[in-house]
């Protein structure tokens, strides 16, 4: 969107995301001219895909229609600082 045309920008994230649907910067900025458009439905899907793909170990649940909550695992301990005695 660079140049300002929302509808080539659109046209060619579509043809990006086709190609390769694992391309989550294509995903993102479909979103963003989606929500240029006030396509807020269409905004919404292309986000959470870039998320999905951004996020992938991250488990998502849906808490309320249109919301996400995160739940992640428990944090790895830091190993002991302590040094053995001699």
């Amino acid at each position: 969107m660079r140049n300002r045309d929302p509808v080539a920008a659109r046209e060619r994230f579509a043809e990006a995301v086709k190609l390769d649907p694992s391309y989550a910067s294509a995903w993102a900025n479909l979103g963003a001219v989606a929500l240029a458009y006030r396509d807020y439905p269409a905004a919404e899907q292309a986000y959470e895909k870039a998320v999905a793909l951004i996020l992938p170990a991250t488990r998502r649940t849906s808490a309320a229609p249109g919301r996400w909550t995160e739940r992640r695992s428990r944090p790895k301990r830091w190993p002991s600082t302590r040094r053995c005695s001699r």
